[in-house]
């Protein structure tokens, strides 16, 4: 007799027999589901470079019912007109009953008495788009999210984390009037807030600009801020630090202009239209590609790959407020822009100006609609990304010495240099 249980998803929890040793909590990694975030206990696991999140957290999150098999271990997930069956230590999956038809990266496995699946594969199955955010180390998950709400709610996630590790460095049980008795107890976690980089600091900038930078937090704060920026004065008072930092002010340029010979770069420098989800000040730095051009009657269409910084410069640091990389086409008549499509297959709406289109749309010539071949694989070809960094940084070292810029420095979260001047070729 097969035994299939069936629970509610809200009261799911699976209490199984075995572990796997393989893995470990990976609790910088966050996910933002239909643009919220989620906090899970236990933190999601990375395994093979996949996320692998409990089951019961999944099921409550995007809303499908789960059912158990004890005889044959099978994980049963079921929602409108899908089923999955998932097999403990097996990396075969099961979609609407063909056996074994999807091999996964990792298999499904139980830690601490709860079972754990992949996040991407399930998502994905369900009709549910999933990105990831390298930068942030952040998993979003939903379908038609305007983007600037999940630039808003990736902030306040880095502000909530940056908080709590300044919390855990001031509560020191013995009291010190030495900020270093405080860094120095906790030595992770100071050294987290400094490898967030321009995350930290924009966010601990902003914490003095609205006076919650008193005590040995604006001390932390100031060694902190310091040291992401490579300085090495000498601190007394953290928002005495903070004053004088302010004085030299943020440095305000002007967006980058193309100045180059290209007819047909010079249309999409012009047409680009800037994301609304950018923070206002600051300079924003494109860096288009073009991979194709297709003319039809009095109708130019131009393909692209592109990818938009924004940044603001404090001194001699720069901080990158926002920005993204999207496939861009600009329909133009008589050099007059009169359409911009942005390749997106999970929505189509229209923001920021742009249309967001299917990709079967996106990829149509512009008078006689028809799907030009083989541009899909174009449009995603690695070489173009590879490109657009080196174009980016190249276009961002030549608006700076156009500016009078000597000497400005980029900081991954990581700590680690991203940009210096002096560093990139200024011709690109």
């Amino acid at each position: 007799m097969k035994y299939l249980l069936r629970f509610n998803a809200l009261m799911l929890i699976f209490i199984l027999v075995g572990t796997v040793s393989y893995a470990s909590y990976s609790e910088d990694v966050r996910l933002i589901i239909n643009g919220k975030h989620m906090e899970f206990d236990p933190a999601p696991i990375i395994v093979n470079n996949r996320t692998m999140l409990p089951i019961r957290f999944v099921s409550e999150s995007l809303g499908f019912d789960v059912g158990w098999n004890g005889k044959t271990r099978e994980v049963i997930l079921n929602k409108e007109n899908k089923k999955i069956i998932l097999k403990i230590g097996s990396n075969k999956a099961k979609v609407n009953g063909i056996n074994n038809n999807v091999t996964l990266d990792t298999a499904p496995f139980i830690k601490k008495d709860r079972t754990f699946v992949p996040l991407r594969f399930i998502s994905e199955t369900f009709g549910e788009s999933v990105d990831w955010d390298g930068k942030n180390r952040v998993v979003i998950i939903g379908n038609g999210i305007n983007k600037a709400q999940i630039k808003k709610e990736i902030r306040k996630i880095n502000d909530k984390l940056v908080a709590k590790k300044l919390e855990e460095i001031i509560s020191l049980p013995i009291k010190s009037i030495k900020p270093y008795n405080y860094i120095n107890a906790h030595k992770d976690a100071y050294k987290k807030i400094v490898e967030m980089g321009d995350v930290s600091f924009d966010y601990m900038m902003r914490e003095f600009k609205n006076g919650r930078g008193t005590g040995m937090r604006a001390n932390i704060m100031a060694f902190a801020c310091r040291d992401i920026l490579g300085t090495n004065e000498e601190i007394y008072d953290g928002n005495d630090w903070y004053i004088n930092y302010r004085k030299k002010g943020e440095i305000k340029l002007a967006d980058f202009k193309y100045k180059g010979d290209d007819e047909n770069l010079k249309l999409v420098y012009d047409a680009y239209v800037k994301p609304n989800y950018f923070e206002k000040g600051g300079f924003m730095v494109l860096a288009p590609s073009i991979v194709k051009v297709v003319k039809e009657d009095d109708m130019t269409k131009i393909f692209t790959r592109i990818r938009d910084d924004r940044y603001k410069l404090y001194g001699d640091l720069l901080v990158n407020t926002g920005g993204e990389i999207s496939s861009v086409a600009f329909t133009f008549k008589d050099n007059k822009i009169v359409k911009v499509e942005e390749d997106d297959p999970k929505k189509i709406m229209e923001i920021d100006g742009r249309i967001c289109v299917t990709t079967e749309e996106f990829l149509k010539t512009p008078v006689s609609r028809k799907i030009i071949k083989g541009l899909e694989e174009e449009m995603r070809n690695p070489l173009y990304h590879d490109y657009m960094e080196k174009k980016a940084y190249a276009n961002l070292a030549a608006h700076l010495k156009e500016n009078g810029i000597e000497k400005a420095t980029l900081y991954m979260s990581s700590g680690e240099i991203e940009f210096k001047m002096g560093e990139w070729d200024i011709k690109g």
